[in-house]
């Protein structure tokens, strides 16, 4: 049974990824992965026995499961039932039954089996604490017996308790404490995945001697506040302190320690078969088992230390210099391919299998395997020196054996959480050599270790590429920051600073204030000189917000503002601004949306009232008869008399409203991607069609859209869909009424595409159409009349 060692319970759930979550993980297909693996013989602090003694000083016992009860303690044990692969392409089926999970001789036993079952080749278990017992920090023991065998691989790990704070895997965060894959018995694993995109850190531990299946051994975790410390037997050979997380979309990396700054549950199981540990064979022996004797919860009786950055100690590295343009202005070295392959890279990733050759001055890719990614063929140069402000020309000649897409970015590295700089550009090309062009404005800081990226997955059309150029506009490199602040002069050219619009047509970066090294990135706060006031947030989850600290404010009304700049604000547009404020005493503040010359000029002056209440406001305004540009948010803080009045702000949010989709008598088709609105969960991702398509879509998710009907009456509506589960579902609703159901069955895989057809009923007018989803990715949704 559990034992409790301190008067309160263990936290409970909010939410949390059941074998949906993991489904979706399957739906998405995995991110191209940045592994940071190392051997604990390589780790200084390899080796080092840990004084127990000290420990117990250290650490409060508050948490025991000894395994001493008949059965799993089902006020704290929850069963993951089923199949699906597990976004591992996992051969198992996971039950309850206990000749597959089971309390034996005060030991839990997990075993795998060689057996058909519910469609699966073998069967095993995995439990979970999901919903019934989490923790934020501290030292998790295992004493645990591991199983062996080619495409066995048992795992003891942890998963978020609020999924979605950060976003889905791997931007939540996963923590896993050991594994171990079954060819390899005498090495456990301790490792971290965060992203995106999906990167993974970690080391290994080989036994001096023998195998984990021969004997018990000590598994521990110490998780304290910015680090990590693995453990085998009292050895310490790993430490870890460096990770980022960043959505899908999102501008800038959440602030660090996200996402290993919230509760986390536990996970047991054993998996059979995976793309890591292979699949099983004819010298796999069967059963096998895990055997755990028990497990042990400490914490720090004295509560832990606030995180400290890893780079915060000490002097700040020297940021290195970008490297000089060519003669003729390219950053891109040997673009012409005239010294062979010179400065490139090429990779193949995410199933992708292919090779890049040097074809009498050009660079010939040739694909085998086109892979499940876009980036699953990937052709590169790093080092490309992009400024802050700058805008740069990026140009190449490409032809391919037939007519495909491929994907062009300047991208960062992962401690940019591989941002794309000038965002993710598809481009269409056939078998003529042409050349193709685009441009971009560099929005975020500068990056001199960039990276010049070919993406040629999703097809097996080979392709060549010749005069690869990337051009500074401005001039030299150095010449960034003064075209920037030219751009934002008295001249209101500020089209340089316009930000991209963000997924869910948002205007606001960083409107929850948590992104960024003090969680305040893209915003600004102006003093004059009669006043003092800083940005502050409280780094608690669930207690983030910006405190606009006022200790002495003037009496002009521009005393202390914050502001927002470079929105993108169109002409003839809608929009919502929206936020919940409060203040610690009453006080009046003025909010609006406008231009460099007038600050309210778009939205129109909005003065409120904040009181020491949290209360949302809203302000819908249209940009009709005006040309747009780049906007800015300001918040005034009027003068008040009064020292302590302070502002509190949060979930800042500007709002486009696009127009709606006219519906006729032809066909109409909505790309999947051009949603209205949607649930937390779905995301994009590069379809094998070409563009996009929607993923992650789960029970209860739902996209929306906005009709403009022309003609009342009977509709065809087709999906096209796909799905790797034995089943999907998708139904309409109409201004939040439901309507027909319709099933997909496995079409082949989450890339391979197929229609279905239904029918509703329209009626003229602006409407909403709702899309609920689940267990599929949609692609485009078509609309005709019968």
């Amino acid at each position: 049974m559990n034992r409790l060692h301190k008067p309160d319970a263990p936290r409970r759930y909010r939410r949390g990824i059941g074998t949906g979550g993991m489904a979706a993980i399957a739906a998405a297909g995995l991110i191209i992965l940045l592994s940071a693996w190392t051997s604990c013989t390589n780790l200084q602090t390899a080796g080092t026995d840990t004084d127990m003694a000290e420990l117990q000083d250290q650490w409060h016992l508050v948490w025991e499961e000894d395994f001493s009860g008949d059965s799993l303690d089902a006020q704290v044990w929850n069963y993951v039932i089923g199949a699906g692969g597990y976004g591992n392409n996992e051969l198992q089926y996971y039950s309850d039954r206990e000749k597959n999970v089971r309390v034996e001789k005060g030991r839990l036993i997990i075993q795998a089996h060689d057996e058909p079952f519910q469609g699966s080749p073998y069967t095993s278990a995995k439990i979970t604490t999901q919903d019934k017992a989490d923790w934020l920090y501290g030292r998790f023991e295992f004493r645990a017996k591991l199983p062996e065998g080619q495409g066995i691989w048992p795992a003891i790990w942890m998963m978020p308790t609020d999924y979605e704070l950060y976003g889905q895997w791997p931007s939540s965060g996963e923590i896993d404490i050991v594994e171990l894959v079954g060819h390899e018995p005498d090495t456990v694993h301790g490792t971290l995945h965060y992203g995106l995109p999906h990167t993974y850190t970690g080391s290994s531990y080989p036994l001096p001697e023998g195998k984990f299946s021969d004997d018990f051994h000590t598994f521990a975790l110490e998780w304290e506040p910015g680090i990590f410390r693995w453990y085998v037997d009292g050895n310490l050979y790993r430490t870890q302190s460096e990770w980022f997380s960043r959505k899908e979309g999102q501008p800038a990396d959440y602030t660090w320690p996200a996402p290993f700054d919230r509760s986390f549950y536990l996970q047991l199981n054993l998996a059979v078969g995976g793309n890591w540990p292979g699949y099983p064979d004819e010298t796999t022996r069967f059963p096998q088992q895990m055997e755990v004797d028990y497990i042990r919860v400490y914490e720090k009786p004295d509560g832990y230390p606030a995180a400290r950055a890893p780079d915060s100690e000490g002097e700040e590295e020297k940021a290195p210099e970008g490297r000089a343009p060519t003669a003729d202005g390219n950053l891109v070295y040997n673009g012409s391919f005239s010294d062979e392959l010179d400065y490139w890279e090429f990779g193949n990733f995410e199933g992708g299998s292919g090779s890049a050759l040097w074809d009498d001055g050009e660079v010939h890719i040739q694909i085998s395997r086109p892979g499940n990614q876009i980036w699953a063929n990937q052709l590169i140069q790093q080092q490309m020196n992009l400024q802050k402000g700058a805008n740069y020309r990026v140009s190449f000649k490409a032809r391919a054996a037939e007519e495909r897409d491929i994907m062009v970015k300047m991208g960062g590295l992962a401690p940019r959480g591989w941002a794309a700089y000038s965002g993710e550009r598809y481009i269409s090309i056939d078998t003529e050599m042409k050349e193709y062009s685009f441009e971009f404005t560099m929005s975020e800081e500068s990056d001199v270790l960039a990276r010049y990226e070919f993406n040629m997955g999703l097809s097996d059309a080979d392709v060549w590429i010749d005069d690869a150029r990337l051009e500074n506009l401005d001039g030299a490199a150095g010449d960034a920051a003064q075209s920037a602040d030219a751009a934002a002069g008295e001249s209101g050219n500020t089209e340089a600073l316009i930000k991209p619009m963000l997924p869910g047509n948002e205007l606001i970066y960083n409107g929850g204030f948590e992104l960024g090294t003090k969680r305040t990135e893209f915003w600004e706060l102006e003093t004059d000189g009669d006043s003092e006031a800083e940005l502050r947030v409280n780094p608690q989850v669930g207690e983030r917000a910006l405190r606009i600290f006022i200790a002495w404010s003037g009496d002009d009304e521009e005393s202390v503002v914050l502001r927002q700049k470079g929105l993108d604000i169109r002409p003839s547009s809608s929009y919502i601004l929206s936020f919940d404020a409060r203040s610690s005493k009453e006080r009046p503040v003025v909010t609006g949306i406008g231009s460099a010359g007038d600050a309210f000029s778009y939205s129109g002056r909005n003065e409120i009232t904040l009181t020491e209440e949290w209360k949302t406001f809203s302000n819908p305004f249209s940009t009709s008869g005006q040309a747009g540009g780049a906007g800015i948010f300001s918040l005034y803080a009027l003068p008040t008399g009064v020292i302590t009045r302070d502002v509190y702000l949060d979930n800042v949010s500007l709002e486009f409203i696009p127009p709606p989709v006219e519906v006729g008598s032809g066909i109409t088709r909505i790309e999947a991607e051009d949603f209205f609105g949607k649930s937390p969960a779905p995301r994009t991702q590069p379809s094998s069609e070409g563009g996009l398509n929607v993923g992650w879509l789960e029970d209860g998710d739902w996209l929306s859209y906005n009709l403009d009907v022309q003609d009342a009456g009977e509709y065809l509506i087709r999906y096209r869909v796909a799905t790797d589960l034995t089943s999907g579902s998708i139904r309409p609703a109409l201004n939040g009424s439901g309507m027909e159901m319709l099933q997909l069955e496995y079409s082949g895989g989450w890339q391979e595409w197929t229609t279905i057809e239904g029918t509703l009923s329209l009626d003229s007018g602006e409407q909403e159409l709702r899309v609920y989803a689940s267990g599929l990715n949609l692609n485009w949704i078509e609309l005709e009349k019968r």
